[in-house]
């Protein structure tokens, strides 16, 4: 076995500290995405009550701000798929950050579709 392989399988094997197991953080790029979920669902929330308060008169901005929440919705996925690779944290918020920044794909996509 390689050198590399042996010191994977090192890294690997869980980690006992003296009085039990190691704390785990959550890992920084699943929060990270996690905040975008957040900015961009909520571009998204701001949008459609504009939408509903101007009764669909909303200014051709809004398209770019639209598009700009998609972006961070994606980066969020990225972020979160990423953030898998980081040793010894906790994975739930990579989790949470990817199933969220899809729903806001989604969401986009639906409004995309029903507007052609």
């Amino acid at each position: 076995m390689s050198t590399r392989g042996k010191r994977v399988k090192e890294l690997k094997k869980p980690r006992n500290t003296k009085y039990g197991q190691a704390f785990l953080r959550h890992s920084r790029r699943g929060v990270r995405s996690i905040f975008g979920a957040a900015l961009s669902l909520g571009m998204i929330g701001y949008i459609i009550h504009q939408a509903f308060t101007t009764r669909g008169e909303v200014p051709h901005g809004f398209a770019g701000f639209a598009f700009m929440a998609a972006v961070v919705a994606i980066l969020g996925i990225r972020g979160g798929v990423i953030g898998f690779k980081e040793r010894d944290k906790k994975y739930i918020t990579c989790k949470i950050g990817i199933l969220l920044n899809s729903m806001a794909l989604l969401i986009l996509g639906f409004i995309f579709l029903g507007g052609v």
